[in-house]
């Protein structure tokens, strides 16, 4: 009942939507479905449009996210369409939600009408039967103090105001923490859990006096910011120090059964607690008469505790290390998994091998590879537009702004996400505007962006191996050469990592170059290769790390290759293992996989004493 009313108030934001549709009390029947369908259907919706960065509020944004990848795929062949059923399930939650939505987030109402509204949804989200009256909600210990309290509340909603969708969610929790729900059956016939005041009626051979940390037993009295100790009793109010006379008062009483167990949380939450003021009182008694506390702390029931969580034997794990047939290993990668296959090789047996994928967060926060996607598009969408001709400077700023606000819009609906890029798109559209006409007026011509390419590698291989790329952008270099252009929006990149292979993904995509494996004239080689890093940041708002002197990169293309068939050779060998993370001083910035290669269990128990700190 919280999560639906919440859910109206935050216009289905995807984590409290999901929350909902997943609860064990929101069932399929309604849909026309079973509830195992039901549930794959919610998870197929998931996958589909709740993921990644948050849509647009309310159904219709759901429905514009459908809409907008199904438009991406059909552009995109590496993006997967949403399935049919997604559409359909929302096409179900459309009339069920809509009517309330429009009351929690415009205006403010009478509290009935609202309470109407939110019950009439629960309702609908948990009706096992279309023709049951009685819905899972209503029923059992919980659905009956349910209903109880939403009848008893009804009494008393006409003295309210006209109020708000957040007001009404917080008088709602707010009365609802006042409803304890007891358990009727299903208890211990010789067990009874009872508060302070139920436990004074009855006695009993054995106690368990628990909870004795200070703040709960005896309770925090308080302190009252409206009424002094004189007006308390002015006006007849006990003072706070009665609940903890009270609660004295029952501490000795339980204390004097036949046999009793003083019980506290040594911790709540992580945080270390105060002992209860009797307990402490207890232990200094016990110490000034020369009492020795072991035998009454100690004991059989420490030692079951203990062994709860002993183990016989404690084996340090191993470092990943499998060894998939040579049938079963990858014939073809792209250039950015090269990288990650140095560096990472589980990783490509992960993702190539297991054929597993990251999913994306939800609600997930604008991340560098959100940044990188965004300037991309901004780049290959005014290259395509400017193919030749550039206008000035300032025109063409003013015309970068607005198409990439129009980008970013498409991706972004948060606003905090919009305030990282209010502070860094005029610098952005400054310093690219000027780079983009000094580099095509004094160096090279646009020629294309996002072009694909590949070759195959055959020479002293077993197997023929592909290797593929996706250029950011190919530029034709006045001198006739190419230049082959990353863009990044983070990230570190020198010369050196490219030429010594650390960072061989520029190097790689010229190896393709020079080996016809792009689109262009026969013979086509590669002039300057460049990472152009642009960040928009106040001081340094774009950085290029290029080589283009003819020697170093020919040595650099060679060095490359040479490297490249190498680490093929080497995973043609069966006996080779996809090790994780293999060299700790060369590791990826980002890894979908340490779960599952255990990096924490392994890097703290092994030998290296730099493991711990590259974990």
């Amino acid at each position: 009942l919280q999560l639906c009313a919440q859910c109206l108030n935050e216009n289905l934001k995807p984590s409290v939507f999901l929350s909902l549709l997943k609860n064990n009390l929101a069932t399929g029947n309604k849909f026309g479905r079973n509830i195992a369908e039901y549930n794959l259907t919610v998870q197929q919706m998931e996958h589909d449009l709740l993921r990644g960065a948050r849509p647009e509020a309310g159904i219709d944004g759901l429905y514009k996210r459908f809409h907008d990848k199904t438009t991406q795929a059909k552009n995109d062949k590496y993006i997967t369409p949403p399935a049919p059923q997604t559409l359909d399930l929302l096409s179900h939650l459309d009339p069920v939600f809509k009517p309330a939505l429009d009351l929690f987030t415009k205006g403010t109402h009478t509290f009935a009408t609202l309470m109407v509204a939110h019950i009439k949804l629960a309702e609908q989200l948990s009706t096992l039967y279309q023709d049951d009256t009685l819905t899972p909600i209503w029923s059992g210990d919980h659905g009956e103090a349910a209903a109880e309290f939403f009848s008893s509340l009804q009494q008393y909603t006409t003295t309210l105001p006209d109020i708000s969708g957040q007001e009404y969610l917080s008088i709602f929790v707010q009365l609802m923490q006042g409803v304890t729900v007891r358990p009727k059956y299903g208890t211990h016939p010789r067990l009874m859990i009872l508060g302070q005041l139920e436990a004074r009626l009855l006695q009993a051979d054995r106690v368990i006096l628990s909870g004795l940390n200070e703040g709960i037993w005896p309770p925090d009295s308080g302190h009252d910011p409206w009424m002094s100790r004189p007006m308390r009793q002015q006006f007849g109010l006990p003072l706070p120090e009665r609940a903890i006379t009270l609660s004295a008062h029952d501490f000795v009483q339980g204390f004097c059964a036949k046999e009793v167990f003083l019980t506290r949380a040594k911790r709540q939450d992580g945080t270390p607690t105060v002992p209860a003021r009797w307990l402490e009182r207890m232990e200094t008694c016990l110490k000034a008469l020369d009492i020795d506390t072991t035998p009454i702390t100690s004991g059989i029931h420490p030692i079951y505790a203990a062994q709860i969580d002993a183990a016989d034997q404690v084996t340090a794990a191993q470092r990943p290390a499998p060894t998939p047939p040579v049938s079963a290993r990858p014939k073809k990668l792209s250039v950015t998994s090269i990288e990650k296959w140095m560096k990472d090789p589980y990783a490509i047996y992960a993702g190539k091998i297991l054929r597993l994928r990251a999913l994306d967060k939800v609600e997930q926060n604008m991340d560098a590879k959100q940044k990188g996607i965004i300037l991309h598009e901004a780049f290959e969408s005014f290259t395509k537009k400017y193919p030749r001709h550039l206008p000035p400077i300032p025109t063409m700023a003013d015309d970068f702004i607005t198409m990439t606000k129009e980008i970013i819009a498409d991706h972004i609906h948060d606003e905090k996400d919009w305030q990282f890029w209010q502070g860094r798109l005029i610098k952005i559209a400054d310093w690219y505007c000027a780079h983009e006409t000094k580099w095509r007026s004094e160096t090279a011509t646009f020629n294309a962006s996002e072009m694909e390419g590949e070759i195959t590698l055959d020479n002293g291989l077993e197997n023929p191996f592909t290797l593929s790329a996706r250029v950011d952008r190919i530029d034709t270099i006045h001198t006739g050469h190419y230049a082959v252009i990353d863009y990044k929006s983070g990230g570190t990149y020198s010369a050196t990592s490219m030429k010594n292979g650390k960072q061989p993904q520029l190097p790689l995509e010229a190896v393709i170059l020079n080996n016809n494996g792009f689109n262009l004239p026969d013979g086509a080689k590669t002039g300057y290769i460049g990472y152009w890093k642009i960040t928009g940041a106040y001081r340094e708002p774009a950085k290029i790390t290029a080589i283009q002197k003819e020697k170093d990169l020919a040595q650099t293309i060679t060095h490359t290759q040479d490297g490249l068939m190498n680490l093929i050779k080497a995973f043609e060998n069966p006996d080779t293992p996809y090790w994780a993370l293999p060299r700790l001083d060369n590791i990826p910035a980002f890894n979908d996989f340490e779960h599952l290669e255990r990096v924490k269990e392994w890097a703290t128990l092994g030998d290296d004493a730099d493991m711990t700190e590259a974990a």
